[in-house]
């Protein structure tokens, strides 16, 4: 296995955008999810996908997110950018070792 192989295996998950704004500034805020949705002026529904990561940082939300919680919006773009290709990657993985497994036969 290559170092680059190891390392991608070894590679743990990145933290979705939601989750970084729940645990990182929501819950130490002592901020409820309808609090925070009010702030942002998104549902209650939406935020909850959102900080439970069902659903991708839009680009109003991240405006808004950054707006009412600090950090640009491209700071929480790049979060989002890196738990996207973390989730492409696992996806080719597993694509990748169902092809070899089949060509095998």
């Amino acid at each position: 296995m290559s170092t680059n192989e190891f390392s991608m295996r070894a590679e743990s998950p990145p933290k979705h955008p939601g989750r970084v704004l729940s645990d990182d500034y929501l819950r130490p805020m002592g901020i409820s999810v309808q609090r925070a949705a009010d702030r942002v002026g998104v549902a209650r529904q939406t935020m909850s996908n959102f900080v439970n990561g069902h659903t991708s940082l839009s680009v109003n939300m991240a405006l808004a997110v950054s707006r009412e919680f600090g950090e640009t919006a491209e700071e929480w773009f790049h979060l989002q950018t890196v738990w996207d290709v973390w989730k492409a990657r696992q996806a080719t993985q597993v694509e990748t070792k169902s092809s070899n497994s089949s060509d095998s036969r």
